[in-house]
C-alpha cells in the first residue's frame, strides 16, 4: 500500500494475467480539498438569489444544488493529480486507457477502483525459414484471351439501337423515379443514368424488367431491397418509374494485327501475345510472393502464443473506426454514404473492422517480440529517411526522444522484424 503525499492511498487488489486492479481511497478531510477546487472552478456557474452571480459561499450552493454536485469533478480532479504518479510507483505499464469505476463517495471519503491492462505476456514459437505451399503461377491461353476481350471493351464501340427492344448486355439510357409505401425517397432518383443491362449494379431484378423494352417506354419496375442494403430501406418494396431514353450495343473490335498495331507497341497479334503473357506472368509471380509471405505471417501468428483481452481488441477497433471516419469525412462522405457505396451493411463493417483490429494488435506484439528476442536496432540515417519519405518532407532534426522519432523507430525496427518472418520463408 503506498500513501501519495497525503492526498490518496493506493494499492493493487487483484492480478490476473496481464490485468491489475488498483484500489484508490482518500478521507473526506483530503477529499474535501478538492471539493473546494471543483467549487472555485465553477463558481461562476451558478446564479443564486441574493447574491451576485458567482459569489455565492459554497455551502450555499450545495444547499441549493445538493452536497454532491461538485463530487464527480472533484474525484477526476484527485486522480489526474494522483494516477500518472501512482503509475510509476506500483511500476504499472499500461498499453490502454485504464477503466475507473466511483464505488464509495460522500461524507466518508471517497474509493475508485481502477482496472489497468498491461503488455501480455508473448511467447514465440518458430517464425523463420517456415514452410508455405507454393502458388501455380503457369500462365494459360485462356488468360492471354481474357486480356486481349478486356482490350476489346476497352477499344468498343455504343452504336444506338431503333430497330428492336433492349437485351440483355446493351447499355441504356434512363431516368427513374423510386417510391416506398406511395413516397419518393432519398438516393432514388436520377436523369440520364447509364445502365448495362445484365451488369448486377442495380437492386436484384430491376435490370431484368427493363429487357423487351423501347426508347420512349415507361416501365414500372418492382423490386425488394435487399437485407445486406441500407437501414431505412433493408426488406422494403419499392416501386420504380423508369423512362427508357435510349438503346445502346456495344460492338467489339476484331482481334487482328491491325487493332494489335493500333492499340500497343507490337506490330502482330503473335508478339502482343507473348509479351501479355510474360506480363501476367510476372504480375502472378509477384501476387505468389505475396501470398507466400501473408502465408508466413500467419504461421508465425498462431505459432505465437499472446492472450487478448477483449478491452484491448474494442480499444484498437473505436481507433481504427475513428481514423477511417476521418479519412471518409475528409472525402466529403459520411460512413453511412460510405457503406452504400462499399455495399456493407454497419453489422458487417463492424465485424471486418473488429477482425482486422486483433490482427494488427496480435502483429504488433509479434512484431514487438521479435525485436527483443534478435535485438534488432535502427540507425538514425534510416529513421530519418523513413520519416521524410512517409511524410514527404526533408526535414532531419527530431529529437530522438520526441513522439514522432520513437513511433518511427518502432515502425522501422517492426519492418525488420517482419522481413525475418517473410524473406526467410520457403515455398514447398
Amino acid at each position: 500500500m503506498i500513501k501519495m503525499e497525503e492526498i490518496m492511498v493506493f494499492k493493487v487488489t487483484k492480478e490476473e494475467k496481464n490485468i491489475k486492479t488498483v484500489e484508490y481511497t482518500a478521507d473526506y478531510e483530503e477529499f474535501n480539498k478538492y471539493i473546494d477546487k471543483a467549487f472555485k472552478k465553477n463558481r461562476n456557474r451558478f446564479s443564486i438569489p441574493g447574491f451576485r452571480k458567482g459569489k455565492a459561499p459554497r455551502k450555499i450552493v450545495e444547499l441549493n444544488y445538493g452536497k454532491e454536485v461538485f463530487y464527480e469533478e472533484a474525484v477526476d480532479m484527485m486522480l489526474d493529480e494522483v494516477y500518472p504518479k501512482s503509475i510509476v510507483e506500483l511500476e504499472l505499464k499500461p498499453v490502454i486507457s485504464p477503466e475507473f469505476s466511483l464505488d464509495e463517495i460522500g461524507e466518508e471519503g471517497v474509493k475508485v477502483t481502477v482496472v489497468v491492462t498491461e503488455r501480455p505476456e508473448v511467447v514465440l514459437g518458430e517464425y523463420k525459414n517456415l514452410k508455405v505451399e507454393k502458388t501455380d503461377t503457369t500462365v494459360t491461353d485462356e488468360d492471354v484471351d481474357k486480356a486481349l476481350e478486356t482490350e476489346r471493351k476497352k477499344n468498343s464501340r455504343q452504336i444506338s439501337v431503333e430497330d428492336r427492344p433492349a437485351e440483355m448486355k446493351d447499355i441504356l439510357t434512363i431516368d427513374f423515379k423510386g417510391y416506398v409505401d406511395g413516397e419518393a425517397f432519398q438516393g432514388g432518383e436520377a436523369k440520364g443514368h447509364a445502365l448495362e443491362l445484365g451488369s448486377g449494379s442495380f437492386i436484384p431484378g430491376f435490370e431484368e424488367q427493363l429487357v423487351g423494352s423501347n426508347v420512349g417506354d415507361r416501365v414500372e419496375v418492382n423490386v425488394t431491397f435487399p437485407d445486406n442494403y441500407t437501414e431505412e430501406l433493408k426488406g422494403k418494396d419499392a416501386k420504380f418509374d423508369v423512362d427508357i431514353v435510349g438503346i445502346k450495343t456495344v460492338e467489339l473490335p476484331e482481334v487482328d494485327d491491325d487493332f494489335i498495331s493500333e492499340i500497343s507497341e507490337f506490330e502482330t497479334v503473335k508478339e502482343y501475345r507473348e509479351n501479355k503473357k510474360k506480363e501476367i506472368e510476372d504480375r502472378k509471380k509477384q501476387e505468389a510472393e505475396n501470398v507466400a509471405k501473408e502465408n508466413a505471417l500467419k504461421q508465425a501468428l498462431e505459432n505465437m502464443t499472446l492472450e487478448l483481452t477483449d478491452k484491448m481488441i474494442e480499444d484498437r477497433f473505436k481507433s481504427n473506426v475513428d481514423y477511417m471516419e476521418q479519412n471518409i469525412k475528409s472525402s466529403g462522405l459520411d460512413l453511412q454514404t460510405y457503406l452504400q457505396f462499399s455495399g456493407m451493411t454497419l453489422e458487417q463493417f463492424n465485424s471486418v473492422m473488429k477482425t482486422n483490429a486483433e490482427k494488427e494488435l496480435k502483429l504488433d506484439y509479434l512484431f514487438e517480440a521479435i525485436v527483443e528476442k534478435e535485438g534488432i536496432t535502427s540507425t538514425r540515417e534510416e529513421v530519418i529517411e523513413l520519416i521524410k519519405t512517409t511524410m514527404n518532407n526533408d526535414k532531419d532534426d527530431y529529437e530522438e526522444d520526441s513522439n514522432i522519432y520513437k513511433h518511427f523507430l518502432n515502425v522501422s525496427n517492426s519492418e525488420k522484424a517482419k522481413a525475418l518472418i517473410t524473406d526467410t520463408c520457403e515455398e514447398e
